[in-house]
């Protein structure tokens, strides 16, 4: 009776062992270096945005209305080049193209642009195919992993808007109900996309092909003051940014809480309500640091 029992037992143990989700190790940001300024050493001004690329990162200068380029590879920092576009007065988020062109959108105009890779303006993109165009109110927007679709999170319609690089409709995912505020959105490795309530604190997810939204995490909160940016690494693992508490959230790829990293201020490897952030190929990632006027590059320690 007591081996039958212990055998019972085991298998009920070896069940919930199978059947619980799987974690992945825990991930810890080394501190690395920071640009302030360009290469004539005028200073950043309550930078934006940020896009990463192979070796190099763009990133949205938003106080100076312009763009600036840095080389980044082997942990060597150096500032390249910077450019204004005339038709960008406030550009705050930007993506990089595989091609190495590069998408803005601008916070005044609420306009997503196109830009060849010396920073010649090539139009607005348009939106083909969309009912009432001038009605789409981008907050932000990402690149698909192919970067022939744009998903962009269209504040005044409701919804993930997914068009190809010339504007012409694919498709759209509703906002779920009831909601917050969705200030960004990410596509991970597999395309799914991800949805950031910055008010509830929750994480949506959706596939591919999913018509609609489901959340993954719902309990932000816990961890975060007010969560306002996320992205993914090519594990799946989620990144949050907390503007207010100048926090990073680690997440495991299904939701599940890992760890906080970073905290509050003004030194090195501190944050002063950071924006946008971007994973680079050589496990880099990149913060918009805004209130410190700087970008930070921490290195991705698994």
């Amino acid at each position: 009776m007591k081996t039958a029992m212990k055998k019972t037992v085991l298998t009920m143990y070896m069940v919930i062992f199978l059947s619980a989700p799987s974690f992945v190790e825990g991930v810890a940001l080394k501190y690395m270096t920071s640009a302030y300024g360009d290469s004539e050493g005028v200073g950043m001004n309550r930078p934006e945005g940020i896009a990463c690329s192979d070796n190099f990162f763009i990133v949205a200068d938003t106080g100076n209305d312009r763009l600036l380029r840095y080389s980044y590879s082997n942990d060597i920092l150096m500032a390249e080049t910077s450019f204004k576009v005339a038709e960008l007065p406030y550009p705050i988020r930007v993506q990089i193209a595989s091609g190495g062109e590069i998408f803005v959108l601008d916070g005044k105009l609420l306009k997503v642009a196109r830009l060849g890779q010396d920073g010649t303006f090539k139009g607005f993109l348009s939106f083909i195919g969309v009912t009432s165009p001038q009605m789409v109110v981008p907050r932000s927007f990402r690149l698909g992993r192919d970067n022939n679709l744009v998903y962009l999170l269209d504040i005044y319609g409701g919804r993930v808007l997914v068009v190809d690089e010339k504007g012409n409709y694919k498709r759209h995912i509703p906002f779920p109900n009831p909601y917050g505020f969705f200030s960004d959105l990410a596509v991970d490795y597999k395309g799914n996309v991800l949805l950031l309530d910055s008010i509830k604190g929750i994480v949506y997810t959706a596939s591919d092909v999913a018509q609609e939204f489901s959340p993954i995490v719902e309990n932000l909160k816990e961890h975060t003051r007010f969560p306002s940016s996320l992205t993914t690494d090519r594990l799946g693992n989620i990144y949050i940014v907390d503007r207010h508490g100048g926090r990073i959230i680690v997440l495991a790829q299904d939701g599940t809480y890992q760890k906080t990293q970073l905290g509050f201020g003004w030194k090195e490897s501190l944050l002063n309500y950071p924006s946008q952030i971007c994973i680079g190929s050589e496990n880099d990632l990149f913060i918009a640091d805004t209130n410190n006027s700087r970008v930070q590059i921490l290195k991705l320690v698994q």
